[in-house]
């Protein structure tokens, strides 16, 4: 039977269904069995609500185990994202607190999984310039919020070279108005596979495959970086050509495979340990060039133009066939006049063209 909705010892209540109390005996309702009902039905509401809290309670238990295997599932996904990608992530009290690593940062630095690391050692795997650029991101950051992208050597406590990627923010952008230490978060990334396939394209890009010389696109950036250093600077640059002599008879005589040889050969010759510091460049064909800029060269440019001259001087023979590979080098240092590099190799390919005519009539006067 419902009892009623408030009564001195109880709150108020709503009626939630009846309560039968059944006898072996007919009784009339009086004051104490009116009592023992309330009782009762007091009793019954109580195990009522401590069976839906119980229910509640399991409900709740479920989800929460439900959602602690989520992130367990979730957090070995990353993990394994983290195996996968070579990266890990790290956050840092800018400028005294702990420093703290994920797993794969730990792997990176090839240490054993353990006590977070001392940021004055974690430094210490970075070549000197790159820390000077750690430690000026970092300020960076911190002063206006930019946040950190860097490619930088690394070498991991094995001693194996890296080429890593370190990218961080401030946790809280509104931290910089306050003063205390500033969390700063970010990934740490192993990209040494990746550099290493930039460095290779870049430099396929750049070189001429036969020789192994700068091709002539590499050439022109090379000169004109050359030219701007040099006017910044005032100080002296020197530009060689070199035209092989008689390469077409070589080629149509003895082969391309011999042309080729002698191709390789002035490559190796434009390499030679005394032109220290040289870029030297295949133009095209059997055409080649070299900048000299060494201070201990370019005050000889007569010198430079007789040892080429003598290296270049390479006897050839295939199936009993002799000739002789040889080469003229036109030479000249950069002046006022040549504002481009179109200029300054004009300016050299005249001088040559002149070498080429004086060795002509050389060679008809011997004859």
């Amino acid at each position: 039977m419902p009892r009623s909705t408030r009564s001195p010892t109880t709150v108020d209540v709503t009626p939630i269904g009846a309560l039968c109390v059944l006898d072996t005996h007919p009784r009339s309702l009086n004051a104490a069995g009116r009592k023992a009902l309330v009782h009762l039905a007091t009793l019954a509401e109580a195990a009522i609500a401590a069976r839906t809290a119980a229910m509640q309670a399991l409900a709740i238990a479920v989800t929460a185990d439900r959602q602690s295997s989520v992130l367990a599932r979730q957090d070995r996904i990353f993990r394994q994202a983290e195996r996968m990608a070579a990266i890990g992530s790290w956050r840092v009290l800018w400028p005294d607190g702990p420093l703290e690593w994920s797993d794969g940062v730990f792997r990176i630095h090839e240490l054993p999984l353990g006590a977070q690391p001392d940021p004055s050692k974690a430094i210490d795997h970075y070549p000197p310039h790159a820390r000077e650029q750690i430690a000026q991101a970092l300020t960076d950051v911190i002063r206006t919020g930019v946040p950190i992208d860097l490619e930088l050597d690394f070498t991991t406590a094995l001693g194996n070279s890296r080429r890593v990627r370190v990218q961080g923010e401030l946790e809280h952008a509104a931290q910089r108005n306050v003063d205390g230490p500033v969390a700063i978060v970010g990934i740490f990334q192993d990209v040494t596979e990746r550099h290493a396939l930039e460095l290779t394209l870049r430099r396929t890009a750049e070189t001429d495959a036969l020789t192994g010389l700068a091709n002539r696109a590499a050439f022109d950036r090379a000169l004109d970086a050359a030219i701007t250093r040099a006017r910044t600077a005032a100080s002296p640059l020197l530009l060689a050509l070199v035209d092989l002599d008689g390469f077409k008879a070589i080629n149509d005589t003895l082969g391309h495979n011999a042309g080729d040889d002698v191709l390789r050969g002035v490559g190796q010759i434009l390499q030679a340990p005394w032109l220290r510091g040289s870029l030297a460049a295949r133009l095209g064909g059997d055409e080649f060039a070299v900048i000299v800029d060494d201070p201990a060269l370019v005050g000889a440019p007569d010198e430079i133009v007789s040892r080429l001259q003598e290296a270049l001087q390479v006897p050839v023979s295939v199936d009993g066939l002799a000739m002789i590979s040889a080469g003229t080098v036109g030479i000249a240092a950069l002046e006022a006049d040549c504002q481009t590099v179109r200029d300054f190799v004009h300016r050299v390919d005249i001088v040559l063209y002149r070498a080429k005519r004086e060795r002509i009539g050389e060679r008809r006067r011997a004859a």
